[in-house]
């Protein structure tokens, strides 16, 4: 429980003994908190008085104006909040837990591993979460709306696992859900709606040889509904393992496979159209694709088998 209210305004300024920092537990374990009638009105004051013995750091409600920086903090804080509004979005370089927050902008974690972001809401901003290279975390129940280009975006060697997020779009020309350039992240349980692509896998560099493969990404047991352009884009030699998928009502294409892109596709459910370009050999097996699959690497033929 949080501590009382602390003094009012009239009490003597001499006397600084304002409550801060939550007594310890037994543990030793202490609790920040901010805003509201706490003295630390504000995240950045926040950080500066964490010590390896803080656990949490806990933010009442409001919006707060400033961009938020989470950097080079002891491991396995947590920060949560209710009703909060970070209005400049998230700056991660720790392992550090974000629960509970709304995130506006443009989110980005630079270095570290092991962080994460639970029951987060992302929204309005370009790419509202970029993952950098080498980084590797947990994105879980979190919501992403109102993107203009990516929800997640992933540089090539980021990391990472996003897990029962839901990525909602408006239909708008640019947007996808995730933008994944030779990263090895994880997609597992998420609902991908109303975006112009659900996901766009790619390798801004072909690997140089066949010793140096591309990371492979994994997306299973998603669901890509009513994307307005392709759900679903593997291109310029990247490679995915794409499993017990649902794709369906795509203005355009439900997944293509072009630019010697490749990759495993299993037991996954597409009721629109799938097409395979030229020189492109994924390895299809127990799909079951209801309208047609087209594959330029069979001259003059369009196959309307039901399983592949």
């Amino acid at each position: 429980m949080p501590p009382k209210r602390g003094k009012k305004k009239d009490d003597k300024k001499d006397d600084k003994k304002e409550v801060e920092v939550e007594p310890e537990r037994p543990d030793g374990k202490k609790t920040i908190l901010v805003g509201g009638w706490s003295q630390v009105q504000d995240m950045a004051q926040a950080v500066g008085l964490v010590t390896p013995d803080s656990e949490n750091i806990i933010v009442m409600p409001g919006v707060y104006e400033d961009r938020i920086v989470l950097e080079d903090l002891p491991a396995g804080l947590e920060v949560q909040g209710e009703n909060v509004v970070w209005s400049k979005g998230v700056e991660v370089g720790s392992k550090v837990a974000i629960k509970g927050i709304t995130l506006k902008g443009d989110s980005v974690v630079g270095k570290s591993t092991g962080w994460a972001f639970l029951d987060c809401i992302f929204e309005d901003g370009n790419n509202l979460l970029t993952l950098h290279p080498g980084v590797d975390g947990t994105v879980k129940n979190c919501v992403f709306r109102k993107n203009v280009k990516s929800c997640v975006y992933c540089f090539p060697q980021a990391k990472g696992v996003v897990e029962g997020c839901t990525f909602q779009g408006d239909g708008g020309a640019l947007t996808a859900g995730v933008t994944c350039d030779n990263s090895a992240t994880k997609f597992h349980k998420n609902l991908f709606n109303t975006l112009a692509t659900g996901a766009y896998i790619f390798c801004s560099v072909p690997p140089s040889s066949p010793s140096d493969p591309p990371a492979t990404p994994t997306l299973s047991s998603c669901t890509f509904s009513s994307c307005t352009g392709t759900a679903v884009h593997i291109d310029k030699s990247a490679t995915v393992v794409f499993k017990n998928n649902n794709v369906h009502a795509s203005g355009y294409w439900g997944v293509t496979v072009s630019n010697g892109a490749a990759g495993t596709f299993t037991g996954n459910t597409i009721t629109d159209k799938v097409r395979i370009r030229e020189g492109c050999r994924p390895v299809l097996s127990k799909n079951q694709i209801s309208e047609r699959l087209l594959n330029e690497n069979l001259k003059g033929t369009i196959s309307m088998q039901e399983c592949y």
